[in-house]
């Protein structure tokens, strides 16, 4: 093999293996949690009417910040069981949450869902009283975000995306550990509001939920530092193979 050849295939290697240990190191960077409201939720109304609702929070770090991707989907009637008064449709219409502190400021993108409305530091009267939440998004309406007519949100087994960029120095395992943080020490808390629930019996009905349920959908990920995965330890030593090579070159 001639020496150009040889240097190359060399070059071609490292660039194949940084490529390689970049791309999954980076397929790891994005943290994830679900939040649940169900029956495990504490409701303004007594009984419950049965609405509920998923919202994924997706971590992912950025330039200057973290960008958090949520995914707000209608679970109403889509549950393996009922509760309630057992709804079978409703209008997801708002969704508030908390913030860790290390959070110094955000900016809202609604995409493309309905929730085009933001508010900060949002209020809704609720189960225990008036409750303020850092955020608060709602659908196109009129109403404030605790209340008020609003135009059509997200049906039954419907659902929409929204994006906020996080301005932190935190990466994205830390923010989602903060988010975590803030739940185990039962400071955490969100809100789901549904217009239009129907059921048996009644229609017309709304309701908000309050949190109690989180999950972290990444089991591995305990807040420590992660052990690269067996793929990554490949390119990586496939890049630590590729300098050997070279320097044997260039000793010869």
């Amino acid at each position: 093999m001639t020496t150009f050849t040889s240097r190359l295939l060399g070059s071609s290697l490292l660039a194949t293996s940084i490529a390689l240990a970049s791309s999954l190191v980076s397929a790891n960077a994005a943290q994830a949690l679900t939040i649940n409201f169900d029956s495990t939720s504490t409701s303004t109304n007594t009984p419950a009417t049965g609405a509920s609702a998923q919202v994924d929070f997706n971590f992912v770090d950025v330039a200057d910040g973290v960008q958090l991707d949520l995914t707000l989907l209608n679970t109403t009637n889509q549950l393996a069981t009922s509760f309630g008064l057992g709804a079978t449709d409703s209008e997801f219409v708002a969704f508030g949450f908390d913030l860790p502190d290390f959070i110094s400021s955000y900016t809202y993108n609604s995409l493309s869902s309905p929730f085009t409305r933001l508010f900060a530091d949002a209020e809704i009267n609720g189960a225990g009283g008036k409750n303020v939440f850092d955020i608060g998004i709602r659908v196109t309406g009129s109403g404030t975000f605790g209340g008020g007519q609003t135009a059509a949100g997200l049906n039954s087994g419907e659902s929409a995306q929204v994006s906020f960029f996080l301005n932190t120095t935190s990466n994205a395992q830390a923010v989602e550990q903060g988010f975590a943080n803030l739940f185990n020490g039962q400071e955490f808390r969100a809100v789901a509001r549904f217009q239009a629930v129907d059921g048996p019996g009644f229609s017309g009905a709304s309701d908000k939920l309050l949190v109690s349920t989180i999950s972290n959908s990444d089991p591995g990920d305990d807040g420590e530092v992660s052990v690269p995965e067996p793929g990554t330890l490949v390119g990586l030593a496939l890049i630590g193979g590729s300098f050997a090579a070279s320097r044997r070159r260039k000793s010869c």
